[in-house]
Protein backbone atom coordinates (compact mmCIF):
# COMPACT_ATOMS: atom_id res chain seq x y z
CA UNK A 1 0.00 0.00 0.00
CA UNK A 2 1.26 3.06 -1.58
CA UNK A 3 1.23 6.74 0.03
CA UNK A 4 -1.17 9.05 -2.19
CA UNK A 5 -2.71 5.60 -4.02
CA UNK A 6 -6.05 4.41 -3.38
CA UNK A 7 -7.17 1.22 -3.47
CA UNK A 8 -10.59 -0.54 -3.49
CA UNK A 9 -11.46 -2.97 -0.87
CA UNK A 10 -15.02 -5.55 -1.65
CA UNK A 11 -16.19 -7.05 1.46
CA UNK A 12 -18.81 -9.88 2.22
CA UNK A 13 -19.53 -8.34 5.71
CA UNK A 14 -19.27 -4.64 6.83
CA UNK A 15 -17.70 -4.31 10.11
CA UNK A 16 -14.19 -5.24 8.94
CA UNK A 17 -11.19 -4.04 10.50
CA UNK A 18 -8.05 -3.52 8.68
CA UNK A 19 -4.77 -3.06 10.46
CA UNK A 20 -1.92 -1.17 8.77
CA UNK A 21 1.18 -2.76 11.39
CA UNK A 22 4.17 -0.53 11.38
CA UNK A 23 3.77 2.79 8.89
CA UNK A 24 5.83 5.95 8.21
CA UNK A 25 5.17 9.38 7.15
CA UNK A 26 5.98 11.30 3.99
CA UNK A 27 7.63 14.68 4.58
CA UNK A 28 4.93 17.59 5.14
CA UNK A 29 7.48 20.11 4.20
CA UNK A 30 7.40 19.43 0.01
CA UNK A 31 4.93 18.72 -2.23
CA UNK A 32 3.67 15.30 -3.26
CA UNK A 33 4.24 14.83 -6.38
CA UNK A 34 1.78 12.06 -8.47
CA UNK A 35 1.82 10.93 -11.96
CA UNK A 36 -1.04 10.56 -14.12
CA UNK A 37 -1.92 8.52 -17.20
CA UNK A 38 -3.07 10.06 -20.24
CA UNK A 39 -6.95 9.64 -20.50
CA UNK A 40 -6.95 6.97 -17.83
CA UNK A 41 -8.28 7.12 -14.12
CA UNK A 42 -5.67 8.03 -11.52
CA UNK A 43 -6.73 6.16 -8.17
CA UNK A 44 -5.55 9.03 -5.48
CA UNK A 45 -5.41 8.72 -1.67
CA UNK A 46 -4.43 11.98 0.62
CA UNK A 47 -0.64 10.87 1.76
CA UNK A 48 -1.25 13.12 4.77
CA UNK A 49 -3.02 12.31 7.71
CA UNK A 50 -4.38 15.50 7.59
CA UNK A 51 -7.28 17.41 5.51
CA UNK A 52 -6.16 18.99 2.20
CA UNK A 53 -8.36 21.66 0.59
CA UNK A 54 -8.65 21.13 -3.64
CA UNK A 55 -7.18 24.29 -4.24
CA UNK A 56 -3.66 22.67 -2.48
CA UNK A 57 -4.08 19.90 -5.42
CA UNK A 58 -2.56 21.20 -8.61
CA UNK A 59 -1.35 20.00 -11.95
CA UNK A 60 2.29 21.30 -13.59
CA UNK A 61 0.66 23.92 -14.81
CA UNK A 62 -0.39 25.22 -11.30
CA UNK A 63 -4.14 24.83 -12.09
CA UNK A 64 -6.25 23.82 -9.36
CA UNK A 65 -8.46 21.01 -9.32
CA UNK A 66 -11.06 22.48 -7.45
CA UNK A 67 -14.52 22.57 -8.95
CA UNK A 68 -12.65 20.07 -11.65
CA UNK A 69 -15.84 17.67 -12.60
CA UNK A 70 -13.66 15.01 -13.58
CA UNK A 71 -12.43 14.49 -9.51
CA UNK A 72 -14.25 11.77 -7.66
CA UNK A 73 -14.94 9.75 -4.02
CA UNK A 74 -16.81 7.33 -3.56
CA UNK A 75 -19.37 6.99 -1.07
CA UNK A 76 -22.01 4.39 -2.46
CA UNK A 77 -21.81 6.23 -5.42
CA UNK A 78 -19.81 8.25 -7.44
CA UNK A 79 -19.55 11.89 -5.92
CA UNK A 80 -17.59 15.15 -6.64
CA UNK A 81 -15.08 15.60 -4.01
CA UNK A 82 -14.36 18.84 -2.13
CA UNK A 83 -11.13 18.10 -0.42
CA UNK A 84 -9.16 15.46 1.01
CA UNK A 85 -9.69 13.51 3.91
CA UNK A 86 -7.12 11.00 5.28
CA UNK A 87 -7.79 7.59 4.57
CA UNK A 88 -10.05 8.32 1.81
CA UNK A 89 -9.91 7.52 -1.80
CA UNK A 90 -10.14 9.38 -4.91
CA UNK A 91 -9.91 9.45 -8.09
CA UNK A 92 -9.42 11.61 -11.46
CA UNK A 93 -8.53 11.65 -14.88
CA UNK A 94 -6.71 14.00 -17.11
CA UNK A 95 -7.22 14.15 -20.88
CA UNK A 96 -3.51 14.76 -20.96
CA UNK A 97 -1.63 13.09 -17.87
CA UNK A 98 1.22 14.99 -16.39
CA UNK A 99 1.18 15.27 -12.95
CA UNK A 100 -0.21 16.24 -9.89
CA UNK A 101 0.82 17.88 -6.83
CA UNK A 102 -0.30 17.92 -3.11
CA UNK A 103 1.23 20.96 -0.95
CA UNK A 104 0.95 20.17 2.35
CA UNK A 105 2.49 23.50 3.21
CA UNK A 106 -0.68 25.67 2.47
CA UNK A 107 -3.11 23.61 5.02
CA UNK A 108 -0.75 24.55 7.61
CA UNK A 109 -0.76 28.51 6.86
CA UNK A 110 2.27 28.58 3.94
CA UNK A 111 2.01 30.35 1.01
CA UNK A 112 -0.42 29.51 -1.85
CA UNK A 113 0.68 29.00 -5.33
CA UNK A 114 -1.39 30.90 -8.07
CA UNK A 115 -4.16 29.18 -9.16
CA UNK A 116 -5.71 29.49 -12.48
CA UNK A 117 -9.74 29.00 -12.37
CA UNK A 118 -11.44 27.42 -14.97
CA UNK A 119 -13.26 29.49 -17.40
CA UNK A 120 -16.18 27.82 -18.50
CA UNK A 121 -19.12 26.64 -16.05
CA UNK A 122 -22.51 25.22 -16.43
CA UNK A 123 -24.42 28.77 -15.76
CA UNK A 124 -26.92 28.66 -12.90
CA UNK A 125 -29.32 30.63 -14.68
CA UNK A 126 -30.25 29.15 -18.45
CA UNK A 127 -30.40 31.38 -21.83
CA UNK A 128 -32.54 31.22 -24.26
CA UNK A 129 -32.88 28.14 -26.03
CA UNK A 130 -30.62 26.82 -23.29
CA UNK A 131 -31.73 22.97 -21.82
CA UNK A 132 -30.66 20.46 -19.79
CA UNK A 133 -31.61 16.85 -19.19
CA UNK A 134 -30.36 15.13 -16.05
CA UNK A 135 -30.51 11.48 -16.34
CA UNK A 136 -30.28 8.68 -13.65
CA UNK A 137 -30.55 5.21 -13.83
CA UNK A 138 -30.92 2.31 -11.43
CA UNK A 139 -31.97 -1.29 -11.21
CA UNK A 140 -33.50 -0.67 -7.40
CA UNK A 141 -30.32 -1.80 -5.57
CA UNK A 142 -27.67 0.07 -7.52
CA UNK A 143 -27.99 3.51 -9.26
CA UNK A 144 -26.07 5.68 -11.63
CA UNK A 145 -27.54 9.19 -10.76
CA UNK A 146 -25.31 11.75 -12.24
CA UNK A 147 -25.24 11.85 -16.01
CA UNK A 148 -26.22 15.42 -17.85
CA UNK A 149 -26.78 16.27 -21.55
CA UNK A 150 -27.69 19.70 -23.00
CA UNK A 151 -26.93 22.41 -25.39
CA UNK A 152 -25.77 25.78 -23.93
CA UNK A 153 -23.89 28.52 -25.82
CA UNK A 154 -20.95 28.30 -24.26
CA UNK A 155 -20.61 25.06 -25.12
CA UNK A 156 -19.14 23.23 -28.47
CA UNK A 157 -19.71 19.81 -30.37
CA UNK A 158 -16.56 19.23 -29.62
CA UNK A 159 -14.30 18.07 -25.73
CA UNK A 160 -15.41 20.85 -23.25
CA UNK A 161 -12.76 20.64 -20.63
CA UNK A 162 -14.94 22.35 -18.12
CA UNK A 163 -18.35 21.30 -19.37
CA UNK A 164 -17.68 17.37 -20.87
CA UNK A 165 -17.15 14.80 -17.25
CA UNK A 166 -15.56 11.42 -18.28
CA UNK A 167 -17.54 8.54 -17.34
CA UNK A 168 -16.24 7.02 -13.77
CA UNK A 169 -15.15 3.25 -13.48
CA UNK A 170 -17.84 0.58 -13.11
CA UNK A 171 -17.85 -1.12 -9.53
CA UNK A 172 -18.62 -4.96 -9.14
CA UNK A 173 -22.53 -5.10 -8.99
CA UNK A 174 -23.39 -1.67 -10.27
CA UNK A 175 -25.14 -0.06 -13.01
CA UNK A 176 -24.24 2.95 -15.20
CA UNK A 177 -25.39 5.12 -18.00
CA UNK A 178 -22.21 5.97 -20.29
CA UNK A 179 -22.73 8.40 -23.06
CA UNK A 180 -20.52 7.22 -26.21
CA UNK A 181 -18.28 9.68 -27.61
CA UNK A 182 -15.16 7.46 -28.46
CA UNK A 183 -15.89 8.48 -32.06
CA UNK A 184 -14.31 11.88 -31.53
CA UNK A 185 -11.18 12.98 -32.59
CA UNK A 186 -9.90 14.40 -29.42
CA UNK A 187 -10.18 12.77 -26.25
CA UNK A 188 -12.73 10.05 -27.87
CA UNK A 189 -14.49 8.07 -24.65
CA UNK A 190 -16.78 7.80 -22.39
CA UNK A 191 -18.81 10.40 -20.84
CA UNK A 192 -20.73 11.33 -17.94
CA UNK A 193 -21.48 15.01 -18.88
CA UNK A 194 -21.94 16.11 -22.91
CA UNK A 195 -23.17 19.44 -23.60
CA UNK A 196 -23.62 20.96 -27.05
CA UNK A 197 -23.99 24.02 -28.61
CA UNK A 198 -27.47 25.19 -30.05
CA UNK A 199 -28.64 23.46 -32.88
CA UNK A 200 -31.67 24.57 -34.61
CA UNK A 201 -32.63 21.68 -35.96
CA UNK A 202 -31.69 19.91 -32.33
CA UNK A 203 -29.12 17.56 -31.04
CA UNK A 204 -28.60 13.84 -30.27
CA UNK A 205 -26.46 11.70 -28.13
CA UNK A 206 -25.70 7.85 -28.11
CA UNK A 207 -25.84 5.91 -24.82
CA UNK A 208 -24.92 2.60 -22.96
CA UNK A 209 -26.53 1.22 -20.41
CA UNK A 210 -25.13 -1.81 -18.59
CA UNK A 211 -25.90 -3.72 -15.18
CA UNK A 212 -24.47 -6.46 -13.28
CA UNK A 213 -27.91 -7.70 -12.12
CA UNK A 214 -30.09 -9.54 -14.97
CA UNK A 215 -32.78 -10.33 -12.21
CA UNK A 216 -33.62 -6.81 -12.01
CA UNK A 217 -35.82 -4.14 -14.09
CA UNK A 218 -33.48 -1.21 -15.32
CA UNK A 219 -35.30 2.39 -15.02
CA UNK A 220 -34.65 5.53 -16.57
CA UNK A 221 -35.59 8.61 -15.15
CA UNK A 222 -35.02 11.92 -17.66
CA UNK A 223 -35.44 15.12 -15.88
CA UNK A 224 -35.62 18.50 -17.69
CA UNK A 225 -37.47 17.23 -20.52
CA UNK A 226 -40.06 19.91 -20.00
CA UNK A 227 -37.52 22.72 -20.70
CA UNK A 228 -36.41 21.19 -23.95
CA UNK A 229 -38.61 23.72 -26.58
CA UNK A 230 -41.74 22.66 -27.13
CA UNK A 231 -41.32 22.98 -30.76
CA UNK A 232 -38.63 20.13 -30.60
CA UNK A 233 -39.62 15.78 -30.49
CA UNK A 234 -38.00 14.36 -27.58
CA UNK A 235 -37.55 10.42 -28.07
CA UNK A 236 -35.27 7.68 -26.33
CA UNK A 237 -34.50 4.96 -28.92
CA UNK A 238 -33.58 1.62 -27.90
CA UNK A 239 -31.28 0.81 -30.57
CA UNK A 240 -30.90 -2.97 -29.41
CA UNK A 241 -34.23 -3.90 -29.53
CA UNK A 242 -35.47 -1.88 -32.31
CA UNK A 243 -38.19 0.61 -30.48
CA UNK A 244 -38.98 3.99 -28.98
CA UNK A 245 -40.89 5.78 -26.78
CA UNK A 246 -42.05 9.69 -27.08
CA UNK A 247 -40.35 10.83 -23.44
CA UNK A 248 -43.05 14.04 -24.12
CA UNK A 249 -45.44 11.14 -22.34
CA UNK A 250 -43.85 9.31 -20.32
CA UNK A 251 -40.09 10.95 -18.80
CA UNK A 252 -38.86 7.64 -17.82
CA UNK A 253 -37.97 4.36 -19.97
CA UNK A 254 -37.77 0.77 -18.21
CA UNK A 255 -36.49 -2.53 -19.47
CA UNK A 256 -36.17 -6.01 -18.02
CA UNK A 257 -32.36 -6.62 -18.12
CA UNK A 258 -30.82 -9.84 -20.51
CA UNK A 259 -28.04 -11.45 -18.84
CA UNK A 260 -24.56 -10.61 -16.76
CA UNK A 261 -22.67 -7.73 -17.92
CA UNK A 262 -25.02 -7.32 -21.20
CA UNK A 263 -25.29 -3.89 -22.65
CA UNK A 264 -28.53 -2.14 -24.08
CA UNK A 265 -27.82 0.78 -26.79
CA UNK A 266 -29.93 4.24 -26.56
CA UNK A 267 -30.04 6.87 -28.25
CA UNK A 268 -31.72 10.15 -27.02
CA UNK A 269 -32.75 12.37 -29.93
CA UNK A 270 -34.32 16.34 -29.47
CA UNK A 271 -35.42 18.21 -32.69
CA UNK A 272 -37.72 18.86 -35.32
CA UNK A 273 -39.61 15.80 -36.57
CA UNK A 274 -37.65 16.04 -39.54
CA UNK A 275 -34.18 15.63 -37.48
CA UNK A 276 -35.44 13.17 -35.07
CA UNK A 277 -36.46 10.73 -37.85
CA UNK A 278 -33.42 11.40 -39.78
CA UNK A 279 -31.47 10.32 -36.88
CA UNK A 280 -33.91 7.33 -35.50
CA UNK A 281 -31.09 5.49 -36.35
CA UNK A 282 -33.65 3.16 -38.96
CA UNK A 283 -36.06 2.58 -35.98
CA UNK A 284 -39.31 4.08 -36.72
CA UNK A 285 -40.89 6.64 -34.10
CA UNK A 286 -44.09 7.97 -35.76
CA UNK A 287 -47.10 4.92 -35.68
CA UNK A 288 -49.90 4.91 -38.88
CA UNK A 289 -52.42 2.95 -35.87
CA UNK A 290 -53.44 2.49 -32.91
CA UNK A 291 -52.59 -0.78 -31.89
CA UNK A 292 -51.96 -3.35 -28.70
CA UNK A 293 -49.60 -6.16 -29.48
CA UNK A 294 -49.78 -9.83 -28.19
CA UNK A 295 -47.64 -9.76 -24.49
CA UNK A 296 -44.23 -10.92 -25.02
CA UNK A 297 -42.71 -13.49 -23.94
CA UNK A 298 -45.67 -15.59 -23.76
CA UNK A 299 -45.95 -17.37 -21.51
CA UNK A 300 -43.83 -15.47 -19.17
CA UNK A 301 -41.97 -15.86 -16.19
CA UNK A 302 -41.53 -13.56 -13.97
CA UNK A 303 -41.52 -10.25 -16.32
CA UNK A 304 -43.27 -9.43 -19.59
CA UNK A 305 -43.96 -6.73 -21.70
CA UNK A 306 -47.14 -5.33 -23.61
CA UNK A 307 -46.35 -2.82 -26.22
CA UNK A 308 -48.89 0.04 -27.35
CA UNK A 309 -48.72 2.29 -30.52
CA UNK A 310 -50.80 5.98 -31.03
CA UNK A 311 -51.04 7.53 -34.18
CA UNK A 312 -51.47 10.42 -32.38
CA UNK A 313 -52.13 11.88 -29.28
CA UNK A 314 -55.13 9.87 -26.92
CA UNK A 315 -55.70 8.81 -23.56
CA UNK A 316 -55.15 5.11 -22.40
CA UNK A 317 -56.28 2.68 -20.37
CA UNK A 318 -54.41 -0.66 -20.04
CA UNK A 319 -55.64 -3.16 -17.16
CA UNK A 320 -54.95 -7.03 -16.54
CA UNK A 321 -57.85 -9.02 -15.52
CA UNK A 322 -58.18 -12.93 -13.54
CA UNK A 323 -59.83 -15.23 -15.89
CA UNK A 324 -63.27 -14.59 -13.75
CA UNK A 325 -63.33 -10.85 -14.69
CA UNK A 326 -61.62 -9.16 -11.77
CA UNK A 327 -59.02 -6.78 -12.02
CA UNK A 328 -55.64 -7.77 -11.00
CA UNK A 329 -52.97 -4.82 -11.77
CA UNK A 330 -53.52 -1.43 -13.38
CA UNK A 331 -50.80 -0.54 -15.92
CA UNK A 332 -52.19 2.88 -17.06
CA UNK A 333 -55.48 4.80 -16.14
CA UNK A 334 -56.45 7.98 -18.12
CA UNK A 335 -52.66 8.42 -19.19
CA UNK A 336 -52.78 11.06 -21.57
CA UNK A 337 -49.93 10.30 -24.18
CA UNK A 338 -48.70 11.91 -27.52
CA UNK A 339 -48.07 9.89 -30.42
CA UNK A 340 -45.75 7.36 -30.17
CA UNK A 341 -44.66 3.46 -29.40
CA UNK A 342 -44.73 2.81 -25.64
CA UNK A 343 -43.79 -0.34 -23.88
CA UNK A 344 -45.54 -1.51 -20.18
CA UNK A 345 -43.79 -4.08 -18.27
CA UNK A 346 -45.63 -6.15 -16.02
CA UNK A 347 -43.82 -8.01 -13.17
CA UNK A 348 -46.46 -10.55 -12.13
CA UNK A 349 -47.76 -8.75 -9.35
CA UNK A 350 -51.00 -7.05 -8.17
CA UNK A 351 -51.64 -3.68 -7.33
CA UNK A 352 -51.29 -4.84 -3.62
CA UNK A 353 -48.15 -5.96 -4.68
CA UNK A 354 -48.55 -9.30 -4.24
CA UNK A 355 -47.55 -12.36 -6.40
CA UNK A 356 -50.01 -13.45 -8.17
CA UNK A 357 -51.11 -17.22 -8.92
CA UNK A 358 -50.59 -19.32 -12.56
CA UNK A 359 -52.95 -19.24 -14.88
CA UNK A 360 -54.44 -16.98 -17.86
CA UNK A 361 -54.80 -13.22 -17.55
CA UNK A 362 -56.54 -11.30 -19.89
CA UNK A 363 -55.08 -7.35 -20.45
CA UNK A 364 -58.09 -4.57 -21.92
CA UNK A 365 -56.71 -1.64 -23.95
CA UNK A 366 -58.82 1.49 -24.32
CA UNK A 367 -57.53 4.42 -26.16
CA UNK A 368 -59.50 7.33 -26.59
CA UNK A 369 -58.79 10.84 -28.58
CA UNK A 370 -58.57 13.97 -25.91
CA UNK A 371 -62.23 14.67 -27.30
CA UNK A 372 -63.17 11.35 -26.05
CA UNK A 373 -63.58 9.61 -29.26
CA UNK A 374 -62.94 5.40 -28.97
CA UNK A 375 -59.89 4.98 -30.78
CA UNK A 376 -59.86 1.36 -29.52
CA UNK A 377 -61.17 -1.33 -27.12
CA UNK A 378 -59.03 -4.35 -27.67
CA UNK A 379 -58.38 -7.40 -25.50
CA UNK A 380 -55.70 -9.92 -25.30
CA UNK A 381 -54.69 -13.35 -23.40
CA UNK A 382 -52.00 -14.11 -21.72
CA UNK A 383 -50.52 -16.96 -19.53
CA UNK A 384 -48.32 -16.76 -16.27
CA UNK A 385 -47.18 -20.11 -15.06
CA UNK A 386 -46.42 -18.52 -11.81
CA UNK A 387 -43.44 -18.59 -9.30
CA UNK A 388 -40.28 -16.98 -10.00
CA UNK A 389 -38.85 -13.28 -9.27
CA UNK A 390 -40.94 -10.50 -9.52
CA UNK A 391 -40.47 -6.60 -8.55
CA UNK A 392 -43.69 -4.92 -8.52
CA UNK A 393 -46.90 -4.40 -10.21
CA UNK A 394 -45.58 -3.09 -13.05
CA UNK A 395 -42.74 -1.11 -14.39
CA UNK A 396 -43.55 1.07 -17.81
CA UNK A 397 -41.30 2.23 -20.30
Amino acid sequence: IEPGVAYFLIVKGAGNNIGTGQTRSVSTDELFQINLPAGDWAFIGNPFDFEIPLQNVFDQDSVSVEGNSNFYTWNGDWAGATKLDPWRGYIYKSADGGQLFIDPRKANGGTAKQVVQPAETIPDLLSEGEWLVDISVNNGAAADRDNLVGVLHSASDAYDAQLDRFEPPLVPGGVALRIDNRNWDENGDLYTSDLRQLNAEGQYWDMEVIAHDPTRNVRLLFNGVIDIPAEYDVFIIDKSVGSAQNLRGISDYSYAFGSVGSKRQLRLVAGTREFVEANSGGVALYPEAYTLGQNFPNPFNPKTNISISLEDAAVVDLVIYNILGEEVCTLARDKHLPTGYYNFIWSGRNNFGQRVASGVYIYVSRIESPSGKMLLNKTRKMVHPGGGYADQCAERR
